[in-house]
């Protein structure tokens, strides 16, 4: 029973690690507000932020892991999910967080 609890608790600490101390490249990219209803925005964009980490990337096979974000500050959800940096590491894939638009507009 005490070792099934330690696996247990090691466990949690493995899948719940903080990815705080991983790096990142903030960048924005310039997106449409409406992809449906033409008539309202037109061609109207905002600047929509995202942050990238490529140090584990095999640009030439490699997979890109995107985290399409929760409405907040995309960088609370960066420092808190260690596991896409380790699953980065293992399949040597780029990690992409992108901010969810009704955050900003």
């Amino acid at each position: 029973m005490v070792f099934k609890y330690a696996v247990l608790c090691l466990l949690s600490l493995y899948v719940g690690s903080s990815a705080e101390d991983y790096s990142y490249v903030e960048s924005y990219y310039d997106q449409k507000i409406d992809h449906f209803n033409f008539l309202a925005h037109g061609n109207e964009t905002y600047k929509q932020r995202f942050l990238y980490n490529d140090t584990w990337w095999d640009q030439g096979s490699g997979p890109i892991l995107f985290y399409a974000g929760n409405e907040g500050d995309i960088l609370g959800f960066w420092k808190n999910s260690g596991f896409m940096f380790r699953a980065a590491k293992q399949f040597h894939a780029l990690v992409v967080f992108a901010e969810h638009v009704s955050f900003k507009i």
